[in-house]
């Protein structure tokens, strides 16, 4: 069997999601995982998918870039995009495994039908069915499946808001023929039925006919989901080839919330001036580590149901959601995540709350791992440690660990020994924890907006 990675983009979906995800569960039994891309909803929706998901992140809205964000971070030899309100049957799931099973570069979708079996959903599936077995061009709500291999060759989807399905299909049709399942997916009619099922049609007719006739995407988006602003869309970055493109660096912090960050500093600064300096050490950290061409950086921040300040400032990339546990659990979790994905080497955790780190010592650390070192220690002068970087999953180095104490080094330290772990450790540095450390702020360059 092939493993799959079942990627699923969503949006302020929280009325319906439970219900949706759980008839999903069997999928992470089956060589399979579920990968949720969050597009910044403002509901409960992060709260209620995460801890349905193998891999749950964020990333800035529109179905493309999620998706595409999904397809970047996935272990699997499939990609499956699955819309958050169709049923995926296990005979569909092994009917997939049969036809792919000795193909390496394929595409293809599901036979769609809907939920509702009444006459009017019936002709529609239908016609779906015969239009795209004549165009070799599917639909979203047809799942859309692809080999990774295949989807890393053309670049993933174009990164428009609307007709992204489109796009794509017609990119891979050039490739490949596709594969067409018959086993079934079931969709919900509820889109339909909100606005009309003939006037659902008619909408979708006439906006790809004007997609056939070049209007831009975003034109079509704005008309189709004019309650959504993806302005923030023309800030995605451009891609850029790493010094170290096999390491990645985990940039960790707590969710930027009144009242819950940097609370040993309020009685000095008060909540909202500890929140803005929150904020402002993250800002210099991510561009730190994200702008100067070093490695893939990604963003690792504790629960939260709104990220959107995030994604922004990311450009698009991925945040990710922080499991629950020890501060032990969270970085190991992060740490298998990233070594479970393809040609990646090594992993790198920083912490957000040490601004006095520079490019010099992220490029030492990295350099260390990139020679082979198994373990990279920067020590904090609080006795704790500002980054730790490995190149292999160590779940015996985070035992017995007294989190947020001055012995969090030392004890790290003497776990590696134990293991037989070399480790290198850098010079230390100091961190912003306590009210005695605020004078050192002056001594940073350029100095700290906050």
């Amino acid at each position: 069997m092939k493993f799959v990675s079942v990627i699923i983009p969503v949006l302020n979906e929280e009325e319906f999601l439970k219900e949706r995800l759980t008839a999903l569960q069997w999928l992470r039994n089956k060589y399979s995982e579920i990968i949720i891309v969050d597009g910044g909803s403002s509901d409960h929706t992060a709260k209620i998918s995460a801890p349905m998901a193998d891999t749950f992140l964020f990333a800035r809205k529109g179905r493309a870039n999620q998706m595409n964000a999904g397809g970047k971070n996935a272990r699997g030899e499939i990609l499956l995009f699955l819309h958050s309100d169709t049923v995926f049957l296990e005979n569909s799931f092994e009917e997939l495994q049969k036809r792919i099973a000795t193909i390496d570069m394929f595409w293809g979708w599901f036979n769609l039908k809907f939920i509702d079996r009444s006459l009017i959903y019936s002709l529609l599936s239908n016609s779906m069915r015969i239009r795209s077995g004549l165009t070799k061009i599917c639909t979203g709500d047809q799942t859309l499946f692809v080999s990774a291999k295949l989807f890393n060759d053309i670049g993933g989807f174009p990164d428009i808001p609307l007709m992204e399905d489109i796009a794509i299909s017609k990119m891979l049709k050039k490739k490949s023929p596709p594969v067409f399942i018959s086993k079934p997916v079931f969709s919900s009619v509820r889109r339909w039925e909100s606005e009309g099922a003939l006037r659902t049609i008619l909408t979708m007719w006439w906006l790809r006919f004007q997609y056939w006739a070049s209007v831009d995407p975003k034109r079509l988006a704005n008309s189709y989901y004019p309650q959504i602003d993806f302005s923030v869309n023309d800030t995605n970055k451009n891609h850029q080839l790493f010094k170290f493109p096999q390491i990645s660096i985990l940039l960790f912090a707590r969710a930027p919330e009144l009242g819950k960050v940097k609370t040993r500093l309020e009685s000095t600064l008060g909540a909202e001036k500890a929140l803005s300096l929150h904020k402002a050490m993250i800002n210099r950290i991510f561009q730190l580590a994200s702008k100067n061409g070093m490695a893939e950086s990604k963003l690792w921040l504790t629960s939260s149901d709104n990220k959107e300040v995030f994604i922004k400032l990311s450009s698009g990339d991925s945040v990710f959601n922080q499991p629950e546990g020890n501060l032990g659990e969270k970085m190991l979790f992060a740490i298998a995540q990233t070594l479970n994905l393809p040609n990646m080497n090594a992993a790198i955790v920083v912490g957000c709350d040490c601004p006095s780190i520079t490019k010099d010592y992220l490029d030492t650390a990295l350099s260390h791992l990139d020679q082979g070192a198994k373990l990279v220690l920067g020590p904090a002068e609080d006795g704790g440690y500002v980054l730790i970087g490995m190149n292999a999953v160590y779940p015996e180095l985070f035992e017995g660990i007294n989190w947020g104490s001055s012995e969090v080094f030392a004890q790290t330290v003497k776990n590696a020994e134990a293991l037989g772990i070399n480790h290198v450790s850098l010079d230390p540095l100091w961190d912003v924890d306590r009210p005695e450390d605020l004078p050192r702020l002056q001594e940073l360059v350029p100095p700290l907006d906050w």
